[in-house]
């Protein structure tokens, strides 16, 4: 089983079956306006691309492992895997490069798509391989729109889908509601976790669907955001 946890924009808690936990593109305070996250712990934290919206390692406890280059690695026993692409459609010549991160402890892969702003090639869709979580960036603005988030989803077979970076009232800049890439979607396509109270959702490799199902779940803080409206 692994747990994961939504910070907001592209920063999720990963839980491993083996207790590793893993930190993606944590934030900074003034890159968004969401809180700092000063009490996350973790043994590994993988950055998508150098922007202060994504690379803050600092912010994280723990003494973790930083990954914020393309390559391979294994740490206790889990496979991190970096794949190569871009924040834009113009091969990273507006925004720079992008990392896909490939997290697999044996049980389930879970993967962390970053600030992906192209459809992928069928060669980077076999590198990355199964999909049983996919972490998909689904705002559009210089990223992949919530048009092309379906397309994605569906070109690798996702199982789980989480939904991240959509606009939020702590994202100053244009990206759109998360809305907007559910809007066409079917009662059979999307589960709502817990009622829509909880920023988590526990998986169970046994408990994987046989259609891909998307799931989203709240941000941590969400009830905070209601209450600035």
């Amino acid at each position: 089983m692994i747990k994961v946890e939504y910070y907001g924009h592209c920063f999720c808690l990963i839980t491993t079956s083996s207790e590793l936990r893993v930190a993606t593109d944590p934030y900074s305070t003034g890159s968004v306006d969401y809180p700092l996250v000063s009490n996350v712990k973790a043994d590994v934290v993988t950055i998508s691309h150098d922007h202060g919206d994504h690379n803050n390692a600092k912010a994280i406890s723990g003494n973790p492992v930083v990954l914020r280059e393309v390559q391979e690695k294994e740490i206790q026993g889990v496979s991190f895997k970096g794949i190569s692409t871009y924040h834009d459609i113009r091969r990273g010549k507006i925004m720079g490069p992008n990392i896909i991160w490939v997290i697999n402890d044996g049980r389930l892969s879970v993967v962390h798509t970053g600030d992906l702003g192209h459809l992928l090639t069928f060669k980077q869709i076999e590198e990355i391989g199964k999909v049983d979580v996919l972490l998909l960036n689904v705002g559009g603005t210089y990223m992949i729109s919530p048009e092309q988030a379906t397309r994605l989803m569906d070109m690798l077979r996702a199982r789980i889908v989480i939904p991240i970076h959509y606009f939020t009232p702590f994202t100053p800049f244009g990206v759109a509601p998360l809305y907007e890439f559910l809007k066409d979607k079917g009662r059979e396509e999307v589960k709502t976790i817990g009622g829509g109270h909880v920023n988590f959702l526990e998986i169970d490799e046994k408990d994987l669907p046989d259609q891909t199902l998307i799931m989203p779940i709240l941000y941590a803080f969400q009830a905070t955001a209601k209450s600035r409206k």
